[in-house]
């Protein structure tokens, strides 16, 4: 990596650039000069310092200040993605304890249903659906057979689906 002398020289034709104040160096970092102000007085941007090595007051090396608040808004992200990290991570906790809970509840309380039972109880209402439906086709064969208008055809085998479908929704498992 370069250092700022090294960049200064590449970008700027010398290995001095001029210092910016607070006011010039806010349009750099899209923040307002108070702003910068209270980003130096954080420790985030520093002065840019003389041959001596000693912070000119007020004074900022753009490629600096620029580096320094880049590395700032890196931290920044870093922490946040952490915080969202550790907020699913609590929330699916959470969660993952309200579902023991429940469970624990349900089981006190008998207040559940065995797979194999729930299973048993869907295979038998399928079955219901099926022969149901197929006995549409024995039930109106004959009345449609000779009917030649198809609208008529549709209204009687429409009305025989909502019928069926009602009878679905009605339909228990002592039925089965």
């Amino acid at each position: 990596m370069s250092t700022t002398s090294e960049l200064n020289m590449e970008i700027f034709g010398t290995q001095q650039v001029p210092l910016l104040s607070s006011r010039q160096l806010a349009p750099f970092l899209r923040r307002s000069h108070t702003t910068v102000a209270k980003l130096q007085q954080q420790g985030i941007l520093h002065y840019a310092c003389d041959e001596n090595g000693m912070p000119i007051a007020g004074r900022y090396d753009l490629l600096e200040a620029v580096g320094d608040f880049c590395n700032y808004l890196d931290i920044q992200i870093q922490k946040k993605s952490e915080t969202t990290d550790l907020d699913a991570q609590k929330l699916r906790e959470l969660r993952a304890k309200a579902d023991i809970a429940e469970m624990k509840a349900a089981e006190m309380l008998k207040d559940y249903h065995a797979a194999k039972d729930i299973e048993r109880l869907v295979n038998a209402h399928v079955a219901a659906c099926k022969k149901r439906m197929l006995r549409i086709l024995a039930e109106f064969t004959e009345q449609i057979v000779d009917m030649s208008d198809v609208c008529a055809v549709e209204s009687v085998l429409t009305d025989a689906v909502y019928a069926a479908l009602d009878d679905m929704r009605k339909w228990r498992p002592d039925e089965a």
